[in-house]
């Protein structure tokens, strides 16, 4: 039986609210790579890709939404790694649900550009729509205002 690829997880459908059998329930919540994983593939009806779950659970320890209780660094495999706590610390930030992608709506990299580069880029912009030629590109931008440092 094929299935098509499955989508990248958010870290949101790794904490409490989506796996809550995964979860201790405790003054910080805790779980294990292992018990996410057998949770995940439960809610889901069938495995999922290792990688893909490892994924999102360093994303989520790198975003700060739970911490290792013990050790440092991203988890390599489940099999090594499986039975490190994970643990949810009081405080931690609010999950926002990324907006909707438009199908075929493709994203690149956000940079941020001095006034120099974006002068640069209003030059460059026509050799770049020529070479993207039968495509549709669009350039979202939004203004930031800081201070220099003294």
């Amino acid at each position: 039986m094929l299935l098509p690829p499955p989508t990248p997880l958010a870290v949101a459908d790794l904490l409490p609210p989506s796996l809550p059998d995964a979860w201790i329930k405790e003054d910080e919540p805790r779980s294990t790579p292992a018990s996410l994983y057998a949770a995940l593939k439960a809610s889901r009806g069938r495995p999922w890709p290792p990688r893909l779950f490892l994924e999102a659970v360093n994303s989520g320890l790198g975003q700060g939404y739970f911490v290792r209780a013990e050790g440092t660094g991203p988890l390599s495999s489940l099999q090594h790694d499986g039975n490190i706590p994970l643990v949810i610390r009081p405080g931690k930030p609010v999950i926002v649900e990324p907006p909707p992608v438009t199908p075929g709506r493709r994203f690149s990299n956000a940079v941020t550009l001095d006034v120099a580069e974006v002068q640069s880029l209003s030059d460059e912009i026509s050799n770049l729509v020529t070479t993207l030629a039968g495509m549709d590109p669009q350039v979202e931008c939004a203004s930031a205002l800081s201070r220099k440092p003294e």
